[in-house]
């Protein structure tokens, strides 16, 4: 595996652990400050900034198992 592969994997790793565990710390450890997700969802554009405060008051899932780690495939 290459470097810069192995690098990528981490902070991926990294952003997934901070979501389930609702770590505000860890993600934004791996944002940009003017960082925004953007997706589409039933045809519309949602854009949501990262204000990474609003994820530690949130209840989300449980940390999921290490076992269940997600991967990159490609």
């Amino acid at each position: 595996m290459s470097h810069d592969r192995s690098t990528v994997e981490a902070v991926v790793n990294h952003y997934f652990d901070g979501l389930y565990e609702g770590n505000a710390d860890k993600l934004g450890a791996i944002f940009h400050p003017t960082a925004d997700l953007r997706w589409v969802e039933k045809g519309e554009l949602q854009v949501l900034t990262v204000p990474t405060g609003s994820i530690a008051s949130a209840s989300g899932p449980p940390p999921r198992p290490k076992a269940s780690r997600a991967r990159i495939s490609s």
